[in-house]
């Protein structure tokens, strides 16, 4: 791209200011020419072959500008003004003296104008490819064809102009443009400001969600944790009690965790670690989920150990929970979610392994906030189970299997020092 690419708006209007503004540089530039052509006392036939047809390209400037003040210009239009210049300035020079002729300065203008505005796009390379041509072309011509060179030191003197007016129109097409990329810097930088407004805005919405939500959820989860301890006690059999044991344990950890979970964009707080035995850590997550798991008929293994591990129990119990109840949910009835435990040097990794349709296409998006291919969900349960893992030092892992399904994988660092 050039400073202002593609047929956007500005490139639009700078190309129509750069095109008005280019027969009041290109006149002077002719005027002083033909006098220098006259003193110079070169052959008649030569001024009149030239004056024309220097005046010809004057009056289809001066027309094209009366046109794009009424109309604008496109950057189709742009590219081939430009190359209908290049292709006069060298008919003029081919009646000059060639590749030696004082008009050569002015071929340059149009290309670099076309850099400036196109950049690496096919119409450079197309106008690069014109003035490599031609000026191939005018190296090829016979010395003294038509005409005899300009004599010195009028060939000098006409070189300066015409150097000139090339600076000049190289220097209006190239300070157009940079003052349109100046423009587009600005009005960019005024909407991520708005952008970002917006955004504190709708965070302020949303914290005072959350906290209507979170005053809301808890008497709810007040009455059903009473009312789950008020079965558990008169609950007959040890299946019994253990299903309400669960479901207590689940509600306290609805707890203590909703507010943060609806508040994932508000800091969690430090970490509380403790030596944690992993594995029970792991069993107390499946046994959890172990109901959705049934309902959906998938089933859940554990293979390998943990150990010992210094870390946040509640923090990783919710990675987790997270991390289980995607693998569940993307999983089809009478599959099955392994949960696999690796133990190495300096960290331990837990892999949990699905047999599901596997991560999207758009897979860098997984784990941003809101993004979820389910058709009711927020994609933030791996926001959350990421930012625990990322708080013990670690990381959290997705990669599609070779078969089918995905794998979630969630390293959490040995070594005491690496704390947050």
């Amino acid at each position: 791209m050039g400073l202002v690419g593609g047929d956007s708006t500005q490139l639009r209007a700078v190309g129509t200011a750069f095109l008005m503004k280019r027969p009041f540089v290109v006149a002077p530039g002719i005027v002083l020419g033909m006098g220098t052509l006259l003193a110079a006392d070169v052959p008649t036939s030569q001024v009149v072959t030239l004056g024309p047809g220097m005046a010809s390209l004057l009056v289809f400037f001066c027309i094209e500008a009366w046109v794009c003040r009424r109309r604008g210009v496109s950057a189709r239009w742009l590219a081939w003004s430009l190359h209908i210049t290049l292709v006069g300035i060298a008919w003029a020079c081919a009646l000059s003296g060639g590749v030696r002729s004082p008009f050569l300065p002015l071929t340059l203008a149009p290309v670099v104008v076309a850099f400036a505005a196109f950049g690496r796009q096919r119409r450079s390379a197309s106008i690069a490819a014109v003035f490599a041509g031609l000026v191939a072309s005018l190296a090829a011509l016979p010395h003294g064809w038509p005409w005899p060179r300009i004599p010195a030191p009028y060939d000098v003197f006409l070189t300066a102009i015409t150097s000139i007016v090339a600076l000049v129109l190289a220097y209006v097409g190239v300070a157009q443009l940079s003052d349109a990329l100046g423009r587009s810097r600005e009005a960019l930088i005024r909407l991520r400001g708005d952008a970002l407004l917006s955004a504190m805005d709708r965070l302020r919405s949303q914290e005072t969600l959350r906290e209507k939500l979170a005053h809301e959820l808890k008497n709810p989860l007040a009455s059903v944790k009473g009312l789950a301890q008020l079965s558990a006690d008169d609950a007959v059999g040890a299946p019994s009690k253990r299903r309400f044991e669960v479901l207590l344990t689940a509600v306290g950890h609805m707890e203590a965790l909703v507010e943060e979970y609806l508040g994932f964009a508000r800091p969690l707080g430090e970490l509380r670690r403790s030596m944690l035995d992993l594995d029970a850590v792991v069993d107390e997550a499946l046994e959890l989920v172990c109901a959705p798991a049934d309902v959906a008929n998938i089933e859940l293994t554990r293979t390998g150990t943990g150990g010992n591990v210094l870390a946040d129990r509640r923090r990783v119990l919710e990675a987790l929970l997270n991390v289980l109840t995607n693998a569940i949910e993307a999983s089809a009835p009478g599959a099955r979610v392994r949960v696999e435990l690796e133990r190495g040097d300096d960290e331990v990794r837990i892999h949990v392994v699905d047999e599901g349709e596997g991560l999207p296409a758009a897979q860098e998006q997984v784990g941003t906030p809101y993004f979820t291919t389910k058709s009711e969900g927020t994609g933030l349960g791996i926001v959350v189970a990421t930012s625990a893992v990322r708080d013990h030092g670690g990381t959290l892992t997705l990669t599609n299997n070779d078969g089918r399904g995905a794998t979630a994988t969630l390293s959490i660092p040995l070594r005491e020092e690496l704390t947050p």
